[in-house]
């Protein structure tokens, strides 16, 4: 009996929502955001200025290790002084690494998230306006 009122709620229920899970990059990382890292011994870490976001995209894996994935895609549209990169990962085969998608400042500074291990394909959307990104939104769904 319980079973059968299981399935009548869960029919009711209908599906579950859509996953759809979207992270905007910062534009800046702040001064001093990182004065968490550790130094070399001896020596004192500082970032003095704000630093804009750069470059973005997927990995596999700890972030550590360094797994960028190469996008299966990618579109580009451009008009006076917009242009849009569209960069899309197909996510579909089932793998045992957890899958992240990074932000880039300067050369070297990266902030990473994790992306939902339900999603299967994601993209990145950067907006330029005269050659300096003004916008990275990613959409894993």
């Amino acid at each position: 009996m319980h079973y059968a009122l299981m399935l009548l709620v869960a029919a009711l229920a209908g599906p579950a929502p859509a996953l759809e899970q979207r992270v905007t990059c910062p534009l800046f990382l702040p001064a001093g955001a990182a004065a968490e890292a550790r130094p070399v011994p001896g020596w004192k870490l500082l970032m003095p200025q704000d630093t804009r976001v750069t470059a973005g995209g997927l990995l596999h894996g700890d972030p550590a290790d360094q797994a960028y994935l190469k996008p299966d895609a990618i579109r580009s549209t451009k008009n006076s002084q917009l242009s849009t990169d569209v960069e899309i990962w197909e996510l579909g085969q089932p793998h045992m690494f957890e899958t992240w998608l990074y932000c880039q400042y300067g050369e070297g500074l990266q902030l990473f998230q994790k992306v939902d291990p339900r999603a299967t394909i994601c993209s990145a959307t950067g907006k330029r306006q005269r050659g300096a990104l003004n916008e990275l939104v990613f959409i894993c769904k």
